[in-house]
């Protein structure tokens, strides 16, 4: 059978650093490849360092970082059994440094000096859906289902998944009217949100936000890691350059009333969202 007999994914190509929840590496000593090797590709302080070293390694000579794992899990999310030790000793006090770490990688991977590009099949949800949202591209498989489900939990996303729906609110509404009422395009990502929806599909996972139109959806999973490299050294030799740290309007206060009035449940997020008239990416 073809392809029978090939070295195992997570053993072929060259080693460049690997820790207990992270392997990176690479295929053609171009575009560096970050693997997640923890169960159900939880995200944990250990990956967080991992996925920092990998983009410290791919901004030092390399084209590009993918970030990418051969089964059918992107990343199901945050890690909570690793910090519960920690929450139980400390409350939330005690997370508030690694939330704050985790926030501040999700920035890393947007404003990189190359490209990161995610390249998920199957699961990607709460902290998983929030590394692909920073990437500077997502290539999914068809068969992705991508979505922040914090809620489900009693929690809301807390790496940077409500400002990215806040931030594309604003390059929409900008877009259409330079005029236009933030709050028209910001409900339906909190709704979402706030009902912890799921995409079932690529397709619709681009109709809830979570996908953009630039980005690539391929039929057959075993070409994504493929066409992730090659999207990388796309955006590389066209140039790449990471977007400007810029503010950008939000729905303020009378958005979080209107959140808190319409959907009880959103409350807890609503509040959560800054309550000026600006916000930074």
């Amino acid at each position: 059978m073809l392809g029978s007999g090939a070295v195992a994914p997570l053993a072929s190509g060259t080693e460049l650093f690997r820790n207990d929840e992270v392997r990176v590496w690479t295929l053609d000593g171009e575009v560096v490849i970050a693997s997640i090797t923890a169960k159900l590709h939880l995200i944990s302080p250990t990956v967080t360092d991992g996925l920092l070293k990998a983009l410290e390694i791919a901004e030092g000579g390399y084209q590009g970082l993918v970030i990418w794992s051969p089964d059918d899990v992107f990343s199901a999310g945050a890690n909570l059994e690793s910090l519960m030790p920690v929450f139980m000793k400390l409350g939330a006090k005690g997370i508030a440094p690694e939330e704050k770490k985790l926030q501040d990688m999700m920035l890393r991977i947007r404003y990189a000096q190359v490209p990161v590009v995610s390249a998920i099949r199957g699961l990607a949800l709460g902290g998983g859906c929030e590394i692909a949202a920073h990437s500077a591209r997502r290539v999914a498989a068809m068969e992705s289902y991508i979505g922040l489900v914090e809620v489900g939990v009693g929690l809301i996303p807390g790496g940077g998944g409500l400002a990215y729906i806040a931030r594309r609110a604003a390059e929409m509404a900008a877009a259409g009217n330079a005029n236009a009422d933030v709050f028209a395009f910001v409900k339906d990502g909190f709704t979402s949100a706030a009902m912890a929806k799921v995409g079932t599909s690529a397709i619709e996972s681009k109709k809830l936000g979570y996908l953009q139109d630039s980005d690539v959806i391929v039929p057959h999973k075993d070409e994504l890691l493929y066409v992730a490299t090659q999207q990388a050294k796309a955006l590389f030799a066209a140039g790449y350059r990471p977007p400007v740290k810029r503010l950008f309007p939000v729905a303020g206060r009378s958005g979080i009333a209107t959140i808190k009035g319409s959907w009880p449940t959103c409350e807890t997020a609503a509040s959560s969202a800054r309550t000026t008239s600006t916000s930074r990416p």
